[in-house]
């Protein structure tokens, strides 16, 4: 296949691990060039280009114009997709999508929340979403909003990637025996953390012995207090990749209360190493259903699903590891580049 001359527009973003977050995307696609927030050189980027990110459209319109692309890639369109369709002409502009429903569709119905400059840019460019080549959605639940925006032929599932070959291949050397009463989650976006809060308070009371893991680097300040509070709980805020492994190998579970969601590496990486997950959402992975245990947003849902990954047997964990395993493959990072490469050859 012939390497597709693009420009893309993404977002690096410093909480993600090595091996997750587009950067992988791109290690397959290799656009030639790339802009966009990186936030390892936060204190760089000009304070413009941080309060309106879809100025990085003017930065890629100069680029095009010097060294003209095949396709535009706009990642993360909800934040930097306003101008391309007018600036690129009859380049084929691309854009993934990644909010949940709800948030998705008061973003592309208002524009986003950082004040009147950006509503009305939404306002005068509303007729963009019309325009674009593609639009890739990560999950299916997105599809229903997308469709009141952008023709349903031009929306295309292309599911958030993880490296999760490599996971799975590394697996089986940091495979342990799961510390029985080690809960963990990991992540921030979309955590319902009122509620994780609140279990915390409850297990100290009805599971003594209960102890949760948290790793987080991005944990908003306001919740700081709840953790010094919380007795059963250590935060991890720094770990490196391989540790990270070892925690998905070493726990019960992950316990995952979300407020909404789509595309999640949390997820992905868990599946991948192994490490049953539960929680209160849709998650959109492969074969959900079987690997996944969902359960209603209670103390008492949440403390049975663990209660029961306690009791279960090392023959149990090995045949939902082997399922959690086959799904996720087709989520890799080099599968979903060959997806995404694939679309790019069908806008040609």
């Amino acid at each position: 296949m012939a390497l597709v001359q693009s420009i893309a527009i993404s977002w690096y973003f410093s909480h993600h691990a090595g091996h997750n977050g587009y950067k992988q995307l791109l290690v397959h696609t290799k656009p030639f060039a790339v802009v966009g927030i990186d936030e390892r050189q936060a204190m760089t980027v000009d304070s413009w280009l941080r309060s309106y990110p879809w100025l990085y459209e003017f930065r890629a319109a100069r680029i095009h114009r010097r060294r003209p692309a095949q396709i535009l890639h706009i990642l993360y369109g909800e934040t930097y997709f306003r101008f391309s369709p007018w600036f690129f002409g009859r380049v084929p502009v691309v854009v993934t999508f990644h909010q949940p429903p709800q948030r998705l569709l008061r973003l592309l119905t208002a524009g986003d929340e950082t004040g009147r400059v950006s509503r009305v840019v939404h306002a005068i460019t509303r007729r963009r979403f019309r325009k674009v080549a593609a639009a890739i959605i990560i999950s299916e639940a997105q599809r229903a909003v997308l469709e009141q925006f952008v023709p349903a032929d031009r929306i295309h599932l292309i599911p958030l990637g993880a490296s999760t070959l490599p996971l799975i291949e590394a697996e089986s050397c940091f495979r342990r025996e799961p510390e029985p009463d080690a809960i963990l989650t990991v992540g921030n976006w979309l955590r319902d953390w009122a509620f994780y809060f609140d279990f915390l308070e409850y297990c100290r009371e009805h599971h003594p012995d209960w102890r949760f893991r948290l790793v987080n680097r991005n944990l908003p300040f306001v919740w700081h207090e709840r953790v010094q509070a919380a007795s059963n709980l250590s935060w991890l805020r720094n770990l490196e990749d391989q540790e990270l492994l070892k925690e998905y190998t070493g726990a019960n579970c992950l316990f995952l209360p979300l407020l909404e969601a789509t595309g999640n590496n949390t997820v992905n990486e868990a599946l991948a190493m192994g490490c049953p997950v539960i929680s209160n959402v849709d998650l959109g992975v492969p074969d959900e259903e079987a690997i996944v245990t969902r359960c209603e947003t209670s103390h008492e849902a949440f403390s049975s699903a663990i209660a029961r990954w306690q009791d279960a047997s090392a023959q149990q964990r090995s045949d939902l590891r082997e399922r959690s395993q086959r799904a996720v493959k087709s989520l890799d990072w080099s599968i979903v580049g060959t997806k995404t490469l694939d679309l790019y050859q069908s806008l040609l």
